[in-house]
C-alpha cells in the first residue's frame, strides 16, 4: 500500500529529474568551453526513466518468465466482482474509470511479461462450486476468491487449498501482501492471503468517522493530533461521546431527532474490543497448543467495559438493534440522518461505508479503531467479513506458473490499483483533507485479522452480538457457559491441521 508520503516523494522525485534533464541541455556555468558541433563526433545516449517506487523493491519484485500462453483463470464470487461499484478483477478495455483501467492496465502488463491471458469466471455459491470441483480433482480455476474469510475455513480444513507458504514464488513477506493476515497461519500453514491485489480488505476495514463540523462546534478539534500522538483511546472516545449527548426535544427519551454521540453495529463492542488488542485464542509456547482465552481478565474486563458502554450510555445508537428499530424504524434511514445532519459525533464502521457518505454537505474525517490505553503499542483495526482472500485450489496443474502469475498480480497492484483506489476516494471527495488521508495510512498499516472470529471458531462473538442487539449484558454468564465448549471447538479446528 502506498502512503500519502511515498506518493509525494515520487511526485518530487520526478520534478527533480525533469530539474536535472532542463540544467544538463543548458549552458554550462562554470565558465569551461563546451564543445561545438565541429569539436567531435556526438555521441548519444539513452536516458533511461526508473521508477522510483518499483526501484526500491527491485532485489525482491517478481521476475517476468515466459508461460507460453498459458490462460491464467480467476474465480470469484459474483457479489465481489462489483465493489462499491467499481470493477475489481477484470477488464476488457480502458473506458476513463479510475479503477477499471488500473485492472486493465495491471492485467495488461502481467500478460505482456509473462506471455499469459487473464480470464475471469464467476460463481454464484463460490465456497460449494470449490469444494464440488476442487473434491472431484477437476482443474477448474488458478485463483479462487471467496467472498468471506469464515467461508475458507473448513475447506482448508480438509485440505483443498495449497499451503502457500510452500510456495516460493508468492513473496508472502513483501508488502504487496498483507502481513497482519499472517496471524491466521495455524503451525506455519498459511492457506489464504490478501493485499495489493484487492481492495476489498481496505473496504472491509474497521475505522471511526467523526462529523467534523459537530467536533468543531463542540471544539473538539485535536482527534488528529491525538491519533498522531498515540493518545486516541477508548476513554478519550467514551468521553467525548456521553458529553455530547443532548435529548433536543427535551421528552427525556432517546429518539430520532437527539443528539448523539456514537453510532455503532451489534457487533460493533466486539470488534471495538479488538482494537484494544483483545485475543480471544492465545497459541501457548510451551505447549504448542492453541488456547481459549475468553475467561481472562484481559479479555473480560475489555469486553465488559465495551458492552456496558453501548447498552447503558444514551448517546449510544446501536443501528440494527430492537430498541433502536422501534425508535427509529428498521430501514435505517433516520439513523443515517442523525450523522449526515450533524446530529451525531462517531461512526463506527467499515472503510467501504464512506463511500455512501460521498454525498454528504458536511464535512467528515476518519479515525482508527482507539487503542485502549496510550500503554498500547499500536492501533488495531480490524477486517470483517468480505474480505476476500485469495486461494489456490490443490487441484492446479502447474502450481508454479500459477504461484508465479497470482504474485505478479498483486505486485503490479501495488503501482495500478492502489494509487487508484487512493485517487479515487481522494477525487469523489470521500477522504476531504490531507489529516484524513494521513491516518487512513495509518489505519491501513494497523490491519487486525482476528484469529477466532476470521476462522469462524467459538463463535461466542455470535452470542455477544445478540445480546447487544437486545440491549441485555450477561456476559459473563454467557462466557463462563461457554468457555469449555469453545476449547473444545478450538481443539477440534486445530486437530484438522495437525496431519
Amino acid at each position: 500500500m502506498f502512503t500519502s508520503n511515498q506518493r509525494r516523494i515520487t511526485m518530487g522525485l520526478a520534478a527533480l529529474l525533469c530539474i536535472g534533464l532542463i540544467v544538463s541541455c543548458g549552458s554550462d556555468e562554470s565558465g569551461q568551453k563546451q564543445p561545438d558541433k565541429t569539436d567531435a563526433v556526438t555521441e548519444t545516449t539513452e536516458v533511461v526513466t526508473v521508477d522510483p517506487l518499483r526501484a526500491q523493491y527491485a532485489d525482491i519484485a517478481p521476475v517476468p518468465e515466459d508461460t507460453n500462453g498459458y490462460e491464467f483463470r480467476v474465480t470469484v464470487d459474483q457479489g465481489s466482482v462489483l465493489v462499491n461499484g467499481q470493477v475489481q478483477w477484470d477488464s476488457d478495455e480502458e473506458n476513463g474509470d479510475t479503477i477499471n483501467d488500473a485492472i486493465y492496465q495491471r492485467n495488461l502488463a502481467v500478460e505482456e511479461q509473462y506471455n499469459c491471458t487473464i480470464s475471469l469466471l464467476t460463481a454464484e455459491e463460490d465456497d460449494l462450486v470449490a469444494k464440488k470441483a476442487i473434491m472431484a480433482g477437476d482443474d477448474f480455476t488458478d485463483i479462487m476468491i471467496i467472498d468471506s474469510m469464515s467461508q475458507t475455513t473448513d475447506l482448508c480444513a480438509i485440505g483443498l487449498f495449497s499451503n502457500l507458504s510452500d510456495m516460493p514464488e508468492l513473496h508472502l513477506d513483501a508488502p504487496w501482501w498483507d502481513q497482519p493476515i499472517r496471524e491466521l497461519a495455524i503451525y506455519g500453514k498459511q492457506f489464504v492471503t490478501t493485499g495489493a491485489i484487492t481492495i476489498k480488505d481496505d473496504l472491509s476495514q474497521m475505522c471511526v468517522m467523526f462529523n467534523k463540523e459537530l467536533a468543531a462546534k463542540n471544539d473538539y478539534n485535536d482527534f488528529y493530533q491525538h491519533v498522531l500522538d498515540g493518545t486516541w483511546t477508548w476513554e478519550l472516545m467514551k468521553n467525548r461521546t456521553k458529553d455530547i449527548y443532548s435529548d433536543l426535544n427535551g421528552d427525556g427519551e432517546m429518539g430520532p431527532y437527539d443528539l448523539y454521540g456514537m453510532i455503532t453495529f451489534d457487533d460493533g463492542p466486539y470488534f471495538m474490543a479488538v482494537g484494544a488488542n483483545m485475543h480471544t485464542v492465545i497459541y501457548d509456547n510451551a505447549t504448542e497448543s492453541y488456547l481459549s482465552n475468553w475467561e481472562s481478565e484481559d479479555v473480560m474486563t475489555k469486553l465488559m467495559d465495551y458492552v456496558d458502554f453501548a447498552i447503558s450510555t444514551p448517546g449510544v445508537i446501536i443501528r440494527g438493534s430492537n430498541r433502536v428499530n422501534n425508535t427509529f424504524g428498521d430501514d435505517g434511514k433516520l439513523v443515517d440522518r442523525t450523522f449526515r445532519e450533524n446530529r451525531a459525533l462517531f461512526w463506527v464502521g467499515n472503510f467501504g461505508a464512506t463511500v455512501n457518505m460521498r454525498d454528504m454537505e458536511s464535512d467528515f474525517g476518519l479515525l482508527p479503531i482507539p487503542k485502549w490505553n496510550e500503554e498500547q503499542k499500536q492501533y488495531c483495526c480490524t477486517v470483517t467479513g468480505g474480505s476476500a482472500p485469495v486461494t489456490i485450489p490443490t487441484t492446479v496443474s502447474d502450481p508454479h506458473i500459477t504461484a508465479l502469475i497470482t504474485d505478479a498480480m498483486a505486485y503490479e497492484s501495488m503501482f495500478t490499483l492502489t494509487p487508484a483506489f487512493y485517487d479515487v476516494f481522494l477525487d469523489e471527495k470521500i477522504l476531504r483533507d490531507e489529516d484524513s488521508l494521513a491516518t487512513v495510512d495509518l489505519m491501513f498499516a494497523s490491519k487486525k485479522y482476528d484469529f477466532d472470529w476470521q476462522l469462524d471458531i467459538t463463535e461466542i462473538d455470535r452470542s455477544i452480538s445478540d445480546m447487544v442487539a437486545a440491549h441485555s449484558n450477561n456476559l459473563v454468564k454467557k462466557i463462563a457457559s461457554s468457555s469449555k465448549r469453545a476449547q473444545k471447538l478450538i481443539d477440534k479446528y486445530i486437530e484438522k491441521y495437525e496431519d
